[in-house]
């Protein structure tokens, strides 16, 4: 990405549907224009303490498991909305699996899903996915 043109300047957006990022945003709008000595004195506090707890962030999701997701989804509103993924064959019967765990979800081919969704639905889901594949 290259040298920063101004270091020590940052842009940084917060998740307001995460409670934690929610919170914190709310505590750092309360420091008017104090925001980067409260942000400096709570990181050096942070890493220097050693009753901090070590913050573990799950990965991220690839691409092939958000489009499992999707399509699981897609499949399940379908089905409670009795609708048929595909006219011309019959849909997978669900299978119990002793083990207690969740069937994978078959995965529709793409004509299936454009004459389920119609052009637009199909696109606006194909685009997300292509989106995510970029970041």
């Amino acid at each position: 990405m290259g040298d920063k043109k101004h270091l020590g300047r940052f842009t940084v957006q917060f998740n307001l549907g995460d409670p934690q990022q929610a919170r914190t945003a709310e505590i750092l709008e309360q420091q008017g224009r104090q925001k980067a000595r409260f942000i400096s004195t709570a990181v050096l506090h942070y890493i220097n303490c050693s009753e901090t707890p070590e913050v573990v962030l799950p990965p991220a999701p690839n691409t092939a498991e958000i489009e499992k997701i999707v399509l699981a989804v897609l499949k399940k509103h379908t089905a409670e909305d009795g609708v048929s993924a595909s006219p011309h064959r019959p849909q997978p019967q669900e299978s119990v699996i002793p083990s207690g765990r969740a069937p994978e979800p078959e995965i529709a081919d793409a004509e299936d899903l454009k004459e389920l969704l119609g052009d637009g639905g199909f696109s606006a889901i194909a685009n997300t996915l292509a989106s995510f594949g970029q970041k």
